[in-house]
């Protein structure tokens, strides 16, 4: 389990670091057929609507309990940073 991962506000930002880190992950997850669940939040200073719209644009689907599902492709998705 991961928990907490956030980009520090300011400098650290719009470097593609946190799209990095997501690509890592999955692509072990669809090489593992692993599906992935997360809980998207703003407690840490982001903005949630944003972070949902990023998930959504790189595989995931919300669900109607708010979390967030990704299922395992045989092919590796690319990492979408834009909006």
């Amino acid at each position: 389990m991961v928990e907490n991962v956030f980009t520090n506000a300011g400098s650290e930002r719009g470097q593609g670091k946190a799209s990095a880190l997501l690509k890592q992950i999955t692509s072990a997850a669809d090489a593992q057929g692993k599906t992935l669940v997360l809980m998207p939040s703003g407690e840490i200073g982001g903005n949630k609507a944003n972070l949902i719209a990023w998930y959504e644009r790189n595989g995931f689907v919300q669900q109607p309990d708010g979390a967030m599902v990704r299922t395992p492709t045989k092919t590796p998705a690319p990492i979408v940073t834009g909006k």
